[in-house]
């Protein structure tokens, strides 16, 4: 989708005297579950550019190598040695959207993947490339190194294994840049990735020194930053439906006319709140039902104190985003699935929408919402990155 945005946006700037087409061509997602939010996703791209490039959806990307090249079970080091010797990706391989059989060696000038973070980040215990996802990095690195892909573009945790990523990528030279929503005006959001660029040793040349962009772009938003007021754009209407939906889940009575939604919460999200609001009184001598920008996240412990009072931006999104309860004490209710992806840059409003000039991203269904949001990737910030990689560095034809 940010793809979709950056061509469109370079095309209607007219600040280049050609047509900027950057198709999607192949994507890969083990997750069945996402196969229809993918979909729906590559069929408002389409709208935006006004045309299809026919893109293939794969599943689970260690499939491109060969059978049996390694077992879950081994070390790093021996799976790594093991997909180097191999003798290479599969051409050929399942594809959803045409339900039938697709070549995967689509020609490409530019890959752009979230890996798996689990491995690198506190929460999956810091394991990186011993952990169990480094197969994916593996098969990853196989299959753009074959296919000399000139620019790779990687997203994950701040804490991601460097040395993994230039062991199974070998013959792309890194360049390693943090970013985070902030640097894009969403300074209400908590969201810092880590970006590296990957350029091809003999595929791409570097025009411009990416790190003095992205410098120079995040000083242009630095005086108009976005509070968690802003993101509060769900109707009353949208509010009920989402507590209707999550009272349903906890098997309580839905109360129609209560927008205090405080009697959906679990007894340990209310003691949470509760220590939380209590801390909040103590440190800052307030009270936290009087401070609008105000956030909690209650999947945490009042101790762990996932909060916005000292940041200033709503706690970081994880895996469990899609049913963890981010509590606004002022208004007794929770953000919205609509109001998270707003947060994320997702044109889901017609304000939004009509300002980045692209049809609207539809959002009114909770579950929907959610979905989309699981592990996503800021939309401006990954559009960015795309942009400073081609800006930045140039295929050798």
């Amino acid at each position: 989708m940010s793809r979709a945005l950056l061509e469109a946006s370079v095309n209607r700037s007219g600040l280049v005297d050609f047509t900027v087409s950057i198709p999607t061509v192949a994507m890969w997602e083990r997750d069945q579950k996402c196969e229809a939010v993918i979909s729906d996703a590559m069929r408002w791209a389409n709208q935006v550019t006004g045309h299809s490039s026919g893109a293939c959806l794969f599943g689970d990307i260690e499939e491109l190598l060969p059978y049996r090249t390694f077992d879950p079970s081994w070390t790093y080091s021996r799976k790594l040695q093991a997909t180097l010797q191999c003798a290479g990706t599969s051409p050929w391989g399942h594809c959803t959207f045409h339900a039938q059989t697709c070549s995967t060696g689509k020609v490409s000038s530019m890959d752009v993947s979230g890996l798996p973070c689990p491995d690198m980040s506190l929460a999956g215990k810091r394991r990186k490339r011993a952990g169990s996802t480094n197969g994916v990095y593996c098969a990853r690195g196989k299959y753009v190194t074959q296919h000399k892909v000139p620019i790779v573009i990687t997203e994950c945790t701040p804490e991601l294994d460097m040395g993994l990523m230039e062991d199974t990528h070998p013959e792309h030279h890194m360049f390693q840049m943090f970013a985070e929503p902030g640097d894009v005006g969403f300074a209400a959001t908590a969201r810092r990735r880590t970006w590296v660029i990957g350029m091809h040793q003999d595929r791409s040349t570097i025009r411009q020194d990416p790190y003095e962009l992205l410098e120079s772009v995040k000083g242009l938003f630095a005086n108009d930053p976005t509070t968690v007021q802003d993101y509060l754009v769900a109707s009353r209407a949208e509010v009920l439906l989402e507590a209707s939906q999550l009272a349903q889940k906890r098997r309580i009575p839905f109360q129609a006319d209560c927008l205090d939604l405080t009697y959906l919460l679990t007894q340990r999200e209310k003691e949470t709140a509760a220590a939380l609001n209590a801390r909040f009184q103590e440190q800052f001598g307030r009270n936290a039902e009087l401070e609008p920008a105000l956030v909690y996240h209650l999947g945490d412990s009042a101790t762990f104190g996932s909060w916005s009072a000292v940041s200033g931006r709503i706690p970081t999104y994880r895996v469990g985003a899609k049913s963890s309860v981010y509590w606004l004490p002022h208004y007794k209710r929770f953000l919205t699935a609509k109001e998270k992806l707003i947060s994320m840059g997702w044109p889901s409003v017609p304000e939004i929408a009509s300002s980045m000039h692209v049809p609207l991203f539809g959002a009114s269904d909770p579950r929907r919402a959610g979905d989309l949001l699981g592990n996503a990737m800021h939309m401006q910030i990954c559009g960015l990155m795309q942009l400073l990689a081609l800006v930045s560095f140039s295929p050798n034809l």
